[in-house]
């Protein structure tokens, strides 16, 4: 059991022990009664030292999941923002903030700070945002243990091929209907299958859509067409949903300026695969893991790119946002932006390992902000885990700390003095007092800052 003597030479109390109030490298104290942002920050070794959150093991800080991880009881503060880089909290972020920032089709994927086409039925979540419609959930598979999105619904007549109006949670929702041909295995969003589309190839008889396996050949028109046709009169199988939509036969049919009449369907206006697709005053604009995206105006500020994005001119004269950064913040934790070339450097460049964070550096090192290098915690001056004897003058900025097996060690004063403990280092509160030590994670000085 580690203890400390002070200057006085009182024995105070066994450090890291229940009781003894655990303290950020900020002072504050965290408790798990906390908000989550509360341990933002904290140093950790599991994820149980995170609340909620979580512990990355790399840099072993508690790191935010998501905007949520970063409210604060205090009404009045300002919005804080999770920066997925640096897995911290901040007030400014470049990309979308809200759905808010985004077209009504769209939601805010705040992983990436990037406006992405709102889901339709049977396809993956992660909120109710990221659905359709306003009154559409995204609902856990008890089968799978993933989310999908559901649609709203009054009755089964309002829900696709496949899937019936059910009662999840209390809301009426559509979600996959038992099979009657196999009554005994769950219906899950992965076994749905929903309408199918007509591919419309042309053809002359049906072997010519014979390799399509589920179309013929309609002779009045020239075209290959689902052999089953499931969606009522005037209805038409959307291709990305496999779900019936009201077909369309102009623009104007769909109601809506972002959308345009495609073989029926009415799709998104002017998607993309490249920028010589787009209008020479657009961009083609893909968000991260797509391959399709839209024509977007020119980008105009670093502020309107995803994170991790910068505004910039290319060969073309086309703005459009590319990877890059302007500031830190757009850098992974163990990263710096060189901002003469507008590129994230690091981990290592020459001899130095970069750093935004103590929690980047390696064990008893700092992060030296002015340079964005990790440095030994022994250039401040304390000599952290170097063995004492106990005395008034012992470990001046410090307390003399005494372990189980007889021998001391030197701890920093940490907290409220605005000290940063070193990495690997926690900043641990004495039992009975106002004052907090540095003092290594694992409980061990052993090999540490030598």
């Amino acid at each position: 059991m580690p203890r400390v003597l002070l200057p006085s030479f009182a024995l105070v109390c066994a450090l890291i022990w229940t009781g003894c109030p655990n303290r950020n490298g900020n002072g504050n104290q965290n408790t798990d009664g906390g908000a989550p942002s509360d341990f933002v920050g904290r140093a950790c070794n599991v994820d149980a030292e995170c609340g909620d959150l979580r512990c990355d093991t790399i840099r072993h800080q508690c790191i935010c999941l998501s905007d949520e991880s970063c409210k604060v009881a205090d009404p009045n503060a300002p919005p804080r923002y999770c920066n997925n880089y640096t897995g911290l909290c901040v007030e400014e972020i470049s990309g979308c903030r809200s759905d808010s920032d985004c077209d009504p089709t769209e939601y805010c994927d705040s992983s990436i700070r990037s406006c992405r086409p709102k889901k339709s039925f049977c396809a993956p979540c992660s909120a109710d945002h990221e659905c359709g419609g306003v009154d559409d959930h995204c609902i856990e598979d008890p089968n799978l243990g993933d989310m999908f999105c559901a649609t709203a619904c009054t009755r089964d007549a309002d829900c696709p091929r496949g899937a019936s109006c059910q009662d999840k949670n209390g809301i009426l929702q559509c979600w996959p209907a038992p099979n009657p041909i196999t009554p005994n295995e769950p219906s899950t969003c992965r076994t749905f299958k929903g309408c199918t589309p007509d591919s419309l190839r042309t053809c002359n008889s049906n072997a010519d859509c014979a390799e399509l396996g589920d179309q013929r050949c309609d002779a009045a028109q020239g075209r290959c067409v689902a052999i089953e046709q499931v969606c009522p009169f005037g209805t038409v199988c959307d291709p990305r949903a496999k779900i019936c939509v009201a077909e369309c036969s102009a623009d104007a049919d769909c109601g809506d300026p972002v959308l345009h009449c495609v073989n029926r369907v009415c799709e998104p206006v002017n998607e993309c695969t490249a920028d010589d697709q787009c209008p020479a005053n657009k961009v083609c604009s893909i968000p991260v893991g797509q391959t399709t995206g839209q024509c977007v105006p020119f980008c105009q500020t670093d502020q309107e790119c995803p994170i991790g994005q910068i505004c910039k001119r290319g060969e073309d004269n086309r703005y459009r946002c590319t990877p890059g950064c302007a500031t830190n913040a757009n850098c992974p934790l163990d990263q710096r932006c060189n901002t003469a070339q507008q590129v994230c450097e690091g981990p290592v460049v020459g001899t130095a390992r970069t750093c935004q964070a103590t929690p980047a550096c390696n064990t008893c090192e700092v992060c030296d902000p002015t340079r964005s290098e990790c440095v030994s915690a022994k250039l401040g001056g304390f000599p952290h885990c170097q063995p004492c004897t106990p005395g008034p003058n012992a470990c001046p900025g410090g307390a003399c700390v005494l372990t189980d097996d007889g021998s001391t060690f030197c701890a920093q004063f940490c907290g409220t003095n605005g000290v940063e403990c070193p990495q690997g280092f926690a900043c641990l509160g004495l039992s009975g007092g106002t004052q907090s030590v540095c003092v290594p994670s694992d409980r061990r000085c052993a090999g540490k800052c030598p």
